[in-house]
């Protein structure tokens, strides 16, 4: 292995924002309630740089990075909450409570074997080792996110079948991604990774229009937006199979906070199942002004940079269904 500077490009840890809610109002005007949902999760963003090909088997020759994007996924979640024809607390206007945590995770990964004179490459993770591996590599990319948080909702009636719910949602979100890359030959092995963690702490403001189209039938819409503070924490190692004294080992640690801007869009059919149980088909958006993830080196011979915590902005689509079922009447 030979000793390099490095280049980087971003392993981008997106938080997935999965309320887990009702969209619109309660399957119940007074009493306890829950929801379940789920479906498909698509991430714009969450790409890494992975392992090289050398198409001359050489360092300093042309070499292509490989690069693993953890887009598609799923989520789940679930809510529980109580209704109120009047006012659950005096001196407030809040009809409405939910206590709601959702999961979600995406996963992505490829794997080459070439043939000479080509040959797969890994950089160390602090830039300081460029090696012509061998003949196989494979990179892996897994993201994982859970969020847990209350919703206070104002419901309003608009005449027509129409009401408008007004949501102030305060929210504490956990994500984790793992990256890995590992390049074999016959000789030696070489390895990296990084591990990210960030936890947000946040408040969104909502409104949820919803209209009544026939009997069973209804339109409902989310937008909304809010802040939230975050901390990130990252960790970066890599090694190899070379005898002591290993020139591909390294470790470093780096982090980062701030404050960030969240945004949310999302529309739905409402169908009424029962007197207190609904169906709901949706499709929602999520953006955050800053997330963080990690940077990773490229695999070239003349790039300049280590491993770090990087910030970017992100935005994910969910698309789903969300089952509500009214659980039970509440003495007022």
């Amino acid at each position: 292995m030979s000793s390099v500077l490095s280049g980087s490009i971003a392993l981008c840890a997106l938080p997935g924002a999965v309320y887990a809610t009702e969209m619109g109002r309660a399957p119940v005007q007074s009493g306890t309630y829950a929801t379940l949902e789920g479906g498909y999760l698509f991430n714009d963003s969450n790409s890494i740089t992975g392992h090289g090909i050398s198409t001359t088997g050489l360092t300093a020759g042309p070499t292509v990075d490989t690069v693993a994007s953890a887009r598609d996924g799923w989520f789940a979640g679930i809510s529980a909450g109580i209704a109120a024809p009047g006012s659950l607390v005096d001196g407030l206007p809040f009809n409405r409570a939910e206590a709601y945590f959702s999961y979600r995770e995406s996963d992505d990964g490829r794997a080459d074997t070439v043939n000479g004179p080509a040959a797969t490459t890994l950089k160390s993770v602090d830039g300081s080792a460029l090696g012509v591996v061998g003949n196989t590599a494979s990179t892996g990319l897994h993201h994982r996110a859970s969020e847990g948080g209350l919703r206070f909702a104002y419901d309003q009636t608009a005449g027509d079948g129409a009401s408008l719910s007004f949501v102030v949602s305060p929210f504490v979100r956990n994500t984790r991604d793992h990256a890995n890359s590992v390049a074999s030959g016959t000789v030696d092995t070489a390895w990296r990774n990084a591990e990210v963690e960030t936890w947000q702490y946040g408040v969104t403001l909502a409104v949820e229009p919803e209209v009544w189209l026939t009997q069973s039938v209804a339109l409902v819409g989310r937008a909304g937006g809010g802040l939230y503070y975050f901390d990130a924490e990252g960790s970066f190692q890599s090694h190899s199979s070379a005898p002591s004294p290993d020139p591909f080992a390294a470790a470093l640690s780096d982090n980062a906070s701030g404050l960030g801007f969240r945004g949310t869009l999302g529309v739905g059919i409402k169908i009424k199942l029962a007197d207190s149980m609904t169906l709901t088909g949706f499709a929602e958006a999520d953006y955050f002004s800053k997330t963080a993830g990690g940077a990773m080196p490229d695999n070239q011979f003349t790039s300049a940079t280590t491993s770090a915590v990087a910030l970017t902005d992100s935005w994910e689509l969910r698309t789903g269904v969300r089952l509500s079922i009214g659980l039970g009447s509440v003495e007022q």
